[in-house]
């Protein structure tokens, strides 16, 4: 195959992070590109280009002349959630200019690849609305413009229109994710290493030898609709743990919100078991990342979304209503939870390392710039 040169354009946590890393050490060129200043790079682990998110001069010149350089570069554009070089503090201006770069990209020749990360890239809200009897959405708190059909039409139809390749990371085709393709979301099996030694400023105290740690985070939980009402359902982890602890059961909630991924691996080392969700209905960045670490894992996993991939995923399923008792099994059962942290780690070796989607993702690329 040809080397390519490859460019990720948009924030989803690090799974850009990871996919240029895993392009790079397949032999191809491939560089990220994110909009906002350094600063983010506790969320996102790093970056190639920072550019301004603001609607200043200084940073429209830079994005008209950081687009001309990238055209002269890249033969593959991979955008994260967002169309195009739109940066997201311009979503107001989004109906008014969204697809004029992508129409010149293809002018050009360009490959172009979507990946949707999550309920405002490839659904209707009115349709999204309807899972689990309507608690999806009546539990989620992050209301911030983007619950709206116009919002996610606005933002799609161009990826429609121009897109060579859409990827779902959830396994659901309907709405704008009719015809995507799924592929798994990334982790870092040596990153995320069970076997890595916890430093001593990131020790946690001990109750007793016997207690049990329960991890959740939520990062930016302020931002993202607070602790009390979200998506994950982080109310009903804590309070099914307060209930088994009341019933005499050794156990203690470990809960993070604003710590960097890098450091957070330490804290979740140090836990017995990983609850990441309760409601959006997939595995997500905490699911993977207690996969990867040998943890048994928690998540809400809906059937239908199962039927849609081949796969059988080494995680407990539970919702709000069942957490207590899923929980409560978990408590009791070592045995249980040493089996469901190995196939684990089994699973995200063999499924979620980066290098592995990595090459799928390559073996994609190929395939649309062979069309």
């Amino acid at each position: 195959m040809k080397k390519l040169n490859v460019l990720h354009v948009h924030v989803s946590l690090y799974q850009p992070y990871l996919m240029v890393k895993a392009l790079r050490e397949l032999g191809h060129q491939a560089d990220y590109l994110v909009f906002g200043d350094e600063s983010i790079k506790w969320l996102i682990h790093d970056a190639d280009f920072f550019l301004g998110n603001k609607k200043r001069l200084s940073d429209i010149a830079g994005v008209i002349k950081f687009f001309t350089y990238a055209i002269r570069k890249y033969d593959v554009f991979h955008f994260h959630s967002l169309p195009g070089f739109i940066p997201p503090g311009w979503s107001d201006l989004l109906d008014k200019f969204v697809g004029i770069d992508l129409g010149f990209l293809k002018r050009m020749g360009k490959t172009i690849v979507f990946s949707h990360w999550g309920c405002h890239d490839g659904y209707l809200p009115s349709n999204f609305s309807k899972f689990e009897d309507g608690r999806v959405c009546s539990e989620c708190n992050q209301y911030n413009g983007m619950c709206s059909d116009k919002y996610v039409e606005t933002k799609c139809k161009p990826q429609m229109k121009y897109a060579d390749y859409i990827i779902n990371h959830d396994p659901d085709f309907e709405g704008y994710n009719r015809g995507a393709s799924y592929l798994h979301g990334l982790i870092d099996t040596d990153f995320w290493n069970p076997e890595e030694l916890v430093p001593d400023r990131y020790m946690l105290e001990h109750k007793t030898e016997n207690t049990i740690k329960i991890y959740h985070g939520f990062a930016n939980s302020n931002q993202r609709g607070g602790f009390e009402k979200n998506i994950k359902g982080s109310k009903y982890i804590r309070d099914a743990v307060k209930r088994l602890k009341s019933e005499g059961y050794e156990v203690e909630f470990l809960y993070f919100d604003k710590t960097t991924n890098k450091e957070l691996k330490y804290y979740q080392l140090q836990a017995d078991i990983i609850v990441d969700q309760l409601f959006y209905g997939w595995i997500g960045s905490t699911a993977r990342e207690g996969m990867a670490l040998g943890k048994p894992v928690v998540t809400f996993i809906r059937k239908q979304w199962l039927a849609n991939q081949d796969d059988e995923l080494p995680v407990v399923n539970a919702d709000s209503e069942s957490i207590y008792r899923v929980l409560k099994d978990l408590v009791v059962n070592e045995n249980l939870r040493k089996k469901m942290g190995a196939d684990a780690r089994k699973f995200a070796i063999e499924k979620l390392n980066y290098s592995i989607v990595g090459e799928k993702l390559l073996e994609i690329y190929d395939k649309c710039r062979s069309n």
